[in-house]
């Protein structure tokens, strides 16, 4: 009766009409008071008992106790009617139900309560759908529950670093919880997830929830930093992330003294530089030097990445000789392209006069080792280091310099991997174009600065190459700009137009190549014996054209030996040649406009194949161009026309080529008004960049003789 009362009959009243027979509903009055749920809970014999209960205006009823629970009656004093309660139950249900399927419960018929006995489920129930049932119904705990289960002890997670207070540190992590000395390793807490735990078991038998939200938090930072020993320009990034995970650590008396300093940084600072240079930098290039102390200072490794011509090497140096002067005594050791050897030796005597040089190149070179120790700065190649590295990899240097350091932007080859080899107290890469085809180029040149930095390649690939070349995602570039920020100082022209000269002119040296060098040395000996006998059956006045053609001989040679009627072939002999390709790939990258210019036709023409082999655009005039007014016009407006190749006399004659920037002398012309003409045809008025100008001289020949020729005549000029 009562359920076709409370649930059948107040259906019906809806969709008809009710009529009563004899009035038999008239003294009864149908109330609903709202459910309050209470469960009680004890522990006994390692299972829980719940016991739940659905009271209704102070009457508690009890789930399974059938109909005669249904239905209450109750006379208020001094009334006539009867009440009858209308139970909720929906909601009732909905309880027994959570017990049964959501917590795991089971109903003990002769307990009459639910009952928890597997030790998983009692765990869960306990640490997290208790929580939420607090939040629904009274609960009420015995003594033995809350003593044995609810003790409030939970896992936490504890990051420790240590560290050698210079230039590196590791951290690691521990599980521990309140009261206890027992430490759980964070591999430990791995092995159990992986194997579907959520449960651990202390060795005094406690069981302790695992801290899955912690440990999640752990391993994204494990995998952002996962080299075991890092770097120390790296700690700032870490301590953030402990920052905002919320995670407790403890950090050694080294690292708190690192950490200190590095909080206490807030801006680069100028330094003092050496009086010899302080004339001389430029106020940007001042600046790069207060960057390279602000790397010294915190044993940081950086990538000047400065626009070619803007003196990264003369920052290089400055730095080098405030070392020497803060009396450091290791050297340091300067790796180069081949082609680029003699230009810091030759730097180094114009501005650095008073330091001492090694230069380990030839075939006598490793006789020269033992003198590494003298010396103040040791020069070598990319090549000679990857065959000497055995020999390298016994000394400890202060600074190792890689110049052009694009050449170790492939993580694979052997440059990248001797390099890397080298013991040294700092690093520093050169290179006007850190990335050419990929972010990995950047990883690589990185993992010679500061080894895991940027975390291991493949991770690397994962988390920034692949996002970011593929899927152009902005998010992980910025994070990526963001955290290399501080190592990377690139500045262009542009940025510092206001500290530049109109014109900046530059000697770049280079070598014979061995091949080449034979020739050339055959040719002297064969020049010397021309020129005597002709001066002794002629007279020197009567022998001046012979000897002019054999001096024209021998720049030929220096140019490339194929001019000079030399054909070995191949094209591949000619060390100023090799220089040209490297300075034209870093100008191209760097996006500047180029004029080449060359007195020999001959050598335009090698130019031109080469340009045509690597599908580079360019410009062609000489003496016999036709059209000349249309070639300009199209060098001019054409923005994908990079090169342009003329010879010397025509490069003197009226052109106006502001669209370029940047000048190539390709040989060195006796007259150097000829070759301030040429220059000229860039730097003239309508340029709007500083200009660049690039005389390339072959070492030890008859090049470097007309130089300084030219410098007597400019003296004069």
């Amino acid at each position: 009766m009562s359920y076709f009362i409370t649930s059948v009959l107040n259906s019906l009243k809806e969709t008809c009409e009710i009529i009563e027979e004899g009035d038999c509903l008239k003294n009864v009055q149908f109330i609903t008071p709202s459910l309050r749920c209470r469960l009680d809970l004890a522990f006994v014999k390692d299972a829980i008992r719940a016991k739940l209960s659905f009271v209704y205006d102070n009457q508690e009823i009890y789930p399974y106790e059938g109909n005669a629970c249904l239905e209450r009656f109750g006379k208020k004093a001094n009334q006539e009617d009867l009440t009858w309660v209308v139970r909720d139950i929906d909601q009732e249900n909905a309880r027994v139900q959570y017990l049964l399927r959501d917590c795991s419960f089971e109903w003990g018929k002769n307990l009459k309560s639910f009952v928890l006995s597997d030790a998983d489920d009692i765990l869960g129930f306990v640490y997290q759908k208790l929580l939420i049932l607090k939040r629904e119904m009274d609960v009420h705990c015995s003594a033995d529950f809350e003593s044995k289960l609810l003790n409030n002890k939970f896992l936490e997670p504890m990051v420790r670093f240590t560290g050698n207070g210079i230039d590196w540190f590791e951290f690691d992590v521990v599980y521990k919880t309140e009261g206890a000395d027992e430490e759980i390793s964070h591999a430990k807490i791995k092995k159990l997830i992986l194997e579907g735990q959520k449960y651990i078991r202390l060795k005094k038998g406690e069981i302790l929830p695992i801290p899955r939200e912690f440990f999640d938090q752990i391993e994204e930072m494990s995998d952002e930093f996962d080299a075991k020993r890092l770097h120390v320009a790296q700690m700032p990034f870490v301590m953030e992330e402990i920052k905002r995970s919320g995670l407790n650590s403890t950090v050694d008396a080294n690292v708190r003294a690192l950490y200190e300093e590095l909080k206490k940084f807030q801006s680069i600072e100028s330094v003092s530089v050496p009086e010899s240079l302080a004339g001389v930098l430029r106020d940007y290039q001042h600046k790069g030097v207060d960057w390279l102390a602000f790397l010294k200072k915190f044993k940081f490794g950086g990538v000047l990445a400065d626009e070619m011509g803007l003196g990264k090497t003369l920052q290089a140096m400055t730095i080098i000789q405030m070392e020497i002067e803060q009396g450091n005594k290791l050297p340091s050791l300067v790796v180069c392209p081949t082609t680029l050897v003699w230009n810091w030796q030759e730097e180094i005597r114009k501005f650095l006069p008073n330091v001492k040089v090694l230069v380990l190149n030839g075939n006598h070179r490793r006789e020269l080792f033992d003198e590494i120790n003298q010396a103040q700065v040791v020069i070598t190649s990319y090549p000679l280091l990857r065959r000497d590295i055995e020999l390298y990899k016994k000394i400890t240097f202060n600074y190792a310099i890689l110049d052009e350091a694009q050449n170790i932007k492939n993580r694979h080859t052997q440059n990248a991997q001797v390099a890397k080899l080298l013991k040294t107290s700092m690093r520093l890469a050169m290179t006007g174009t850190p990335i050419e085809n990929s972010i990995m180029e950047l990883w690589s040149i990185f993992d010679f600065l500061m080894p895991g930095f940027l975390g291991g390649a493949e991770k690397f690939k994962k988390r920034y190459e692949i996002p970011v070349t593929r899927f152009q995602d902005k998010e992980q570039l910025a994070k990526l700009s963001s955290k290399i920020l501080p190592f990377v100082l690139r500045r262009l022209k542009k940025d510092v137009i206001k500290d530049l000269p109109a014109k900046i002119e530059q000697v770049s040296y280079c070598e014979l190549e061995p091949t080449q060098a034979k020739i050339y040395a055959k040719m002297i000996d064969s020049a010397r014996t021309i020129a005597a006998k002709s001066a002794g059956e002629h007279g020197f006045g009567q022998s001046r054209l012979v000897i002019f053609s054999l001096i024209l001989r021998l720049r030929q040679i220096c140019c490339h030996p194929l001019i000079a009627g030399v054909d070995l072939g191949h094209r591949s002999v000619s060390g100023k040649m090799e220089l040209l390709k490297e300075t034209l790939a870093e100008l191209l990258a760097g996006g500047h406009k180029v004029l080449i210019f060359s007195q020999f036709v001959s050598m335009l023409k090698i130019m031109e194949e080469y340009l045509q082999r690597e599908k580079i655009a360019y410009a062609y005039m000489d003496g016999s161009s036709k059209d000349r007014q249309e070639e300009v016009e199209r060098f001019n407006t054409d923005a994908s026309l990079k090169v342009f190749l003329l010879s010397l006399k025509v490069g003197g004659v009226g052109l106006n080529l502001t669209s370029a920037d940047t000048v190539i002398i390709y040989e060195p012309w006796w007259n150097p008004a000829v070759e301030n003409q040429a220059i000229d045809r860039v730097h003239r008025i309508g340029q709007v960049s500083s200009v660049l100008a690039y005389r390339l001289i072959t070492k030890g020949t008859i090049e470097e003789k007309m130089l300084e020729l030219q410098n007597r005549k400019r003296f004069l000029m």
